[in-house]
């Protein structure tokens, strides 16, 4: 019976003697992720991201003025742990036969850090605008790696997918030209209803017609809100009510139909888009609305 109690007190003693300042504490082994992992649908919705697809966005260089060169993409991170005095970077890699993009020719990734006393921050990523773009859609898969200050082992969601939380997808090409405004899902309709299916031809026209430029049918991020993490705070149905209101909608196409009315009469022959199509017949009747 006294070895027993011996040997509890012994285990005791060196349960009660050991060190704790040695313990791995939260703070050692801090977790980095991409923001929306950490996010609810309302949250995602508040922030006008995807709900379905949260981890990914797609940049289309081919009509925006502002991109005809390189375009720099700003997406949020996360840390699961506790800030520092000072800046901790933030790796990413192309996630091996998943990327179609090429590091350095495709894509750069710019120095990105978590700010000191901060538990999120943004990595920069520059699209680079190539000619491979003009007829291929890049693929830029993203994997947060491990450095000095971060695991990576954090790879749950919120939003009830099965998505990975360090993880995250760059889409981008150049080959519709097809502005913002017109290729937007919800904005789109608006502009179908007023005008009918996206041509370049109509567009030049209905530029000249209204009196209008290109980049009326664009949305640059200033247009958009964005805030410092590229979040932003209009949607492009915003702009193209603001822009296109509904009781001007009747007066646009007759002015429209007007134009091309006086074109063909001045030229003795149909107006026609790049299809080969009669461009009245491309655009609602006016006696529509």
């Amino acid at each position: 019976m006294k070895k027993i109690i011996s040997a509890i007190f012994v285990i005791a003693l060196a349960v009660t003697s050991c060190n704790y300042d040695d313990l791995p504490t939260y703070k050692d082994v801090d977790r980095i992720y991409f923001e929306y992992a950490s996010l609810d649908i309302l949250e995602l919705i508040d922030r006008k991201i995807n709900v379905l697809n949260p981890d990914r966005m797609k940049i289309d260089f081919g009509f925006d003025k502002q991109m005809k060169t390189d375009s720099v993409i700003r997406i949020g991170v996360k840390i699961m742990g506790n800030p520092a005095p000072f800046d901790r970077a933030v790796t990413v890699t192309l996630i091996p036969g998943e990327s179609s993009a090429v590091e350095g020719t495709d894509v750069v990734f710019m120095p990105s850090v978590i700010p000191a006393n901060a538990t999120t921050g943004t990595l920069y990523v520059k699209l680079l605008n190539t000619e491979r773009i003009k007829t291929a859609t890049i693929l830029a898969r993203l994997r947060l790696t491990p450095n000095e200050y971060f695991h990576v082992d954090y790879t749950q969601t919120q939003t009830g997918s099965n998505l990975s939380g360090i993880e995250y997808n760059i889409y981008f090409d150049a080959k519709s030209g097809i502005p913002r405004l017109w290729a937007d899902e919800n904005s789109s309709r608006v502009l179908k209803q007023y005008f009918g299916e996206f041509g370049k031809t109509k567009l030049e026209v209905i530029c000249v017609a209204l009196g209008l430029t290109e980049d009326y049918f664009d949305a640059t991020e200033e247009d958009l809100d964005m805030d410092r993490d590229g979040v932003p705070d209009r949607t492009y149905m915003n702009i193209v009510l603001e822009r296109f209101p509904s009781e001007l909608s009747y007066g646009y196409i007759i002015m429209v139909n007007q134009y091309i009315a006086s074109w063909e009469q001045q030229h003795k022959k149909s107006l026609l888009d790049e299809n080969g199509k009669k461009l009245s017949d491309t655009l609602p009747n006016s006696t529509w609305f």
